[in-house]
């Protein structure tokens, strides 16, 4: 096992639920992502896609909740809690309800979903359940088709959600559907996602194996050989040694970034952001060019109040959990170069004002 594969073993425990006895497997990665950044805690913002939920129809666990007028769902829920006060967050989402069915394929049931979008990596809890459920009353599948299409439309949990302790309307319609019992879970798999101090999962694509116990899927989840490939994920399909598996199973994908903001173009990039900080750092960088005095003394002290709106500023983006503080850091950074620079050229602009006015004067 490569050291990257460990890590993700020692982080990702997972715990089957029991529902009707069904097994399913810890994450195993599949597949690398298009994401070169590695997760660092307080430095890198984590996006999490639910990419595929497939169900082979021939297992027994599916063969066995076959019944006239009833249909399948997958559902995902992903919770918790941002530290330094960014509260807690849960989003859960529905499938469209399908047909249960007995034949020897692996039927897709037309789910991904963008689960979390740039949480910034330093989450005190973070938990991730896919399931699949089966209809238990007539009339289900049309309130079950509406939390589907608001699924579609409802953004995806970001820091601006996770921040404000944001309980979603698709959670609340998903509530509903369980609460009453219109739909029973038969598979689920839950996931604490909480990394120990410095460390976190690598970028790329896991999959969750399930079956009616772990003999189903026991093979796939040992190390390959030398010169095997084990299993892969091509972004169709999932294949074990080149072979597409009949199982049931799900893939997320992990990636990370290391800025919200394009780094290239800060503090421009930061302070176009409808946030309270960026529009003081927006009025002190102006008020720099109010200045209009020759006099050192006296711009010197023009700049004070302009310093204590940056110093306001400062506070309210240290505060902010929806960024991490390597990028809080950068931006700071950029913004007092920024005033510095304008000051700077804001006196010579005056000084140079000053010497033509005595030109002009000197030559009547």
């Amino acid at each position: 096992m490569t050291h990257r594969k460990a890590l993700a073993a020692a982080i990702f425990i997972i715990s089957s639920v029991d529902c009707s006895a069904q097994s399913t497997s810890p994450w195993i990665p599949v597949g690398s992502s298009n994401s070169p950044v590695i997760g660092i805690v307080g430095a890198s913002y984590m996006s999490l896609n639910l990419t595929a939920v497939r169900v082979y129809q021939r297992s027994n666990w599916w063969t066995s909740i076959i019944e006239n007028r009833r249909s399948a769902l997958a559902t995902v829920t992903v919770s918790g809690s941002l530290s330094g006060g960014g509260g807690t967050f849960m989003d859960k989402r529905m499938s469209a309800p399908i047909s249960i069915r007995r034949n020897d394929s692996v039927i897709d049931l037309g789910f991904s979903q963008t689960l979390l979008r740039d949480i910034p990596v330093n989450f005190t809890a973070l938990n991730v359940e896919v399931a699949i459920a089966k209809t238990a009353e007539d009339g289900a599948d049309q309130l079950i088709k509406a939390a589907n299409e608001l699924s579609k439309t409802v953004p995806a949990m970001s820091a601006v959600s996770a921040a404000s302790g944001t309980i979603t309307a698709t959670k609340q319609l998903a509530d509903i559907v369980f609460n009453r019992k219109l739909a029973e879970e038969k598979l689920r798999s839950t996931s604490p996602l909480t990394a120990p101090a410095g460390t976190t999962i690598a970028p790329g694509f896991y999959a969750v194996l399930a079956g009616t116990n772990a003999d189903e899927y026991a093979k796939y989840t040992s190390t390959p050989g030398a010169g095997a490939t084990g299993l892969k994920w091509d972004g169709a399909k999932l294949t074990y040694e080149g072979t597409e598996v009949k199982l049931t199973y799900f893939v997320v994908e992990v990636a990370y970034k290391n800025s919200v903001f394009e780094t290239a173009t800060l503090p421009d990039s930061a302070l176009s952001s409808n946030k309270n900080w960026a529009r003081l750092y927006t009025s002190a960088r102006q008020k720099i060019h109010q200045i209009n005095t020759t006099d050192r003394t006296k711009f010197d002290e023009d700049l004070k109040p302009i310093a204590q709106i940056r110093s306001d500023a400062e506070q309210l983006l240290n505060e902010d959990a929806e960024y991490v503080h390597a990028e809080k850091v950068a931006i700071q950074s950029k913004i007092i170069s920024s005033m510095t620079t304008s000051a700077n050229l804001r006196w010579g602009e005056l000084q140079s004002a000053n010497v033509n006015r005595v030109v002009v004067s000197g030559q009547r």
